[in-house]
């Protein structure tokens, strides 16, 4: 009898202890799971981070970030989806659009305003076309037209294509990029208006140049961009003539000249 009191006794020790022990592990279990959210990983490079609310297997899924915003995202888009422990930076990273449209005022007092379509080819790699109105430039339109002494032309313009590329931030769904790109400018202009000796001339120019800039972005898509932009300009042709002989055409310089602007820009991505 004593052999089997004592063995009972063990068997209730054991188990207490066992109870104890999980009890003691619970808060520990808890708190680990507390610490940790749903990571999403993009194929473009974004990563999302919050609570997955909910899934179509194979199909899509829906996350919401800790400011409340809620992405449905398609399985093609997603390279993996895990739980990681709570990062402590900011979130969401916003995934970079497919294609995003932008303009850019600050062209008004420079070479012109800019309106610019952005497209991605692959991951953060973009590749960019756009317009430039020279004519509505002030800094152009002083310099085409030598103080303000002549005529330019509204339709002188150039048109563009590049390249682009947003760098990866982990820590927030703002965006450094690098750009290069390529333009085509041509323009017009008339001087001595009204004299015997009014005059015509036609310039062209291959514009290549470097950009370098921050993104601000928003959850509503919305984002302005800061930076600048710096090259060369060879000109390719630099023509006048005399309106009553305008078969009599005269040659410039083509002189090679320096294109730089500041870049204050704003758009929406899609």
């Amino acid at each position: 009898m004593c052999k089997l009191h004592t063995d009972k006794l063990s068997r209730f020790i054991i188990f207490h202890l066992a109870v104890s022990f999980m009890l003691l592990g619970l808060p520990s279990a808890i708190n680990a799971q507390a610490d940790l959210e749903d990571v999403v990983y993009l194929r473009n490079g974004s990563i999302i981070r919050g609570v997955i609310i909910e899934q179509v297997p194979n199909v899509s899924l829906k996350i919401q970030t800790r400011d409340g915003s809620v992405f449905v995202l398609q399985m093609e888009e997603i390279s993996k989806f895990t739980k990681e422990p709570k990062f402590g930076g900011v979130s969401p990273i916003q995934p970079m659009g497919q294609s995003a449209f932008l303009f850019h005022p600050l062209g008004f007092l420079q070479f012109g305003p800019i309106l610019e379509v952005e497209y991605r080819i692959e991951s953060d790699l973009y590749i960019t076309s756009h317009v430039r109105f020279s004519a509505l430039g002030f800094l152009y339109y002083a310099l085409a037209s030598e103080g303000f002494e002549n005529e330019v032309s509204p339709g002188s313009m150039a048109l563009g294509i590049g390249v682009k590329k947003y760098m990866d931030n982990p820590n927030s769904p703002n965006r450094l990029y690098f750009a290069g790109f390529a333009e085509y400018g041509w323009g017009a202009t008339r001087g001595d208006i009204g004299t015997q000796w009014e005059w015509e001339g036609k310039n062209a120019q291959i514009i290549l140049a470097s950009n370098i800039g921050y993104r601000f972005r928003y959850p509503s898509k919305f984002f302005i961009n800061l930076g600048g932009m710096a090259g060369v300009a060879p000109g390719i042709r630099d023509d006048w003539w005399y309106i009553d002989s305008p078969g009599d055409v005269y040659e410039g310089s083509n002189e090679i000249n320096f294109f730089g602007m500041l870049e204050l820009s704003f758009g929406w991505e899609r």
